[in-house]
């Protein structure tokens, strides 16, 4: 063998046997017992494994006079003994076994991979959009969101609804992966016009809806004739004013009068 070793260990044996076989002269203090000694410890220097001992495999490390197979292999790390077996594809070395690697859902991405030695699981899965799950198959895996639901980061999220005088357009099939869904208030009401949230109302009398907001309808000066009027959910300005005979001006009380 080209295995190495240094160290120590713990034996009985003779003297003679003991320089015999390590071409070396025990440097621990010796005790008497009947016909052999009985060494503490006997120390050599780095030196080719004597035969009839083990030394460590390939692909294996030399710790002392233990052998640890390398980062990807499993096994004693012996000669003699297992060895070190390199992981194959799809698997990586866990501890003193080899372990399966990730197995990405048929709904999910699949990064990176376990090619034949790995030392670790390099495979990260993320479903798809419009799925939710770990995206591992013995995992969760991935569930397509249901229709009125989007899928938000890791959950799946209720899509908005539309409340009463308003309008909607788009909608959130199954598998969604964003609300598609808008609410619009009516002419003469006003808010986001969903049900969660703000709704629609509706502009009172004397008032008219203009964009977002429910607009002053205009006021006739005293010396000015009126038309028309807003009543409750105008969505214009339906006063007009006109000054009196004699009198000039736009009519408005906050105008020129």
């Amino acid at each position: 063998t080209n295995a190495t070793f240094s160290g120590s260990f713990h034996t009985t044996t003779t003297i003679s046997e003991l320089q015999a076989a390590t071409n070396t002269t025990i440097s621990d203090t010796a005790t008497t017992s009947g016909s052999s000694y009985k060494t503490s410890t006997a120390r050599f220097p780095t030196t080719t494994v004597p035969s009839g001992l083990t030394g460590c495999a390939p692909n294996s490390t030399k710790n002392n006079v233990s052998c640890s197979c390398n980062a990807g292999y499993v096994g004693d790390g012996l000669v003699q003994g297992s060895g070190c077996t390199q992981c194959p594809p799809g698997t990586y070395q866990r501890g003193i076994i080899c372990v399966s690697c990730k197995v990405c859902d048929g709904h999910a991405r699949k990064v990176g991979s376990c090619a034949a030695g790995s030392s670790a699981d390099s495979i990260t899965c993320s479903c798809n959009a419009g799925y939710t799950g770990d995206g591992i198959v013995n995992g969760t895996g991935c569930t397509q969101c249901n229709e009125g639901t989007y899928q938000s980061g890791q959950s799946c999220l209720a899509c908005k609804v539309c409340g009463g005088n308003a309008s909607k357009a788009g909608s959130c099939a199954a598998g969604s992966s964003s609300d598609s869904v808008v609410c619009s208030c009516n002419a003469g009401f006003i808010g986001d016009g969903t049900v969660k949230g703000s709704g629609c109302t509706q502009c009172p009398a004397g008032t008219y809806q203009t964009g977002s907001v429910c607009q002053n309808c205009s006021v006739c000066d005293p010396n000015a004739k009126q038309s028309g009027s807003c009543p409750a959910g105008s969505s214009a300005n339906l006063v007009t004013c006109a000054c009196n005979a004699g009198f000039i001006g736009d009519g408005l009380q906050s105008g020129f009068g």
